[in-house]
């Protein structure tokens, strides 16, 4: 399948290579280019792990100190199974969101105590609130 806008995102990546070293652009993302084309919608598979991989960075760029310590102890543990970016930012977002699923966990907590029924979204976000305080996190 032929994406014009994958070509042209790469091509332009190329035309910022070959004309001025200054701007950011993707030497992956042209080697893909130069080699393969667009064929097997390469050029779109390496146009979305640049941008999962942007946003796992933007991502990361908040994290304290021991949110890093704990992302990279746990993504450490995978590395021979070749964990996929997505699975990486997945992992950040939820990092990322460890305030507002505290909350969540909380008034699950409380809704439990007055005797209501957890919802799956409630039951997950008192798990995760329990593997981040079993990290070490405080709640």
């Amino acid at each position: 399948m032929y994406s014009c806008g994958d070509f042209t995102c790469a091509y332009s990546h190329k035309k910022k290579n070959q004309l001025s070293s200054e701007g950011k652009y993707s030497a992956d993302l042209i080697a893909v280019l130069d080699k393969h084309g667009n064929k097997d919608d390469l050029l779109r598979h390496q146009t979305r792990a640049i941008s999962i991989d942007q946003n796992l960075q933007d991502i990361k760029a908040k994290f304290t100190s021991k949110e890093h310590k704990s992302f990279n102890a746990t993504t450490d543990r995978y590395s021979g199974s070749e964990k996929p970016v997505s699975y990486k930012l997945e992992l950040a977002k939820m990092f990322g969101n460890r305030d507002n699923i505290q909350q969540k966990a909380n008034k699950a907590e409380e809704k439990e105590k007055k005797g209501g029924k957890l919802s799956d979204e409630e039951l997950a976000a008192k798990l995760q609130a329990e593997e981040f305080k079993i990290s070490g996190f405080k709640p």
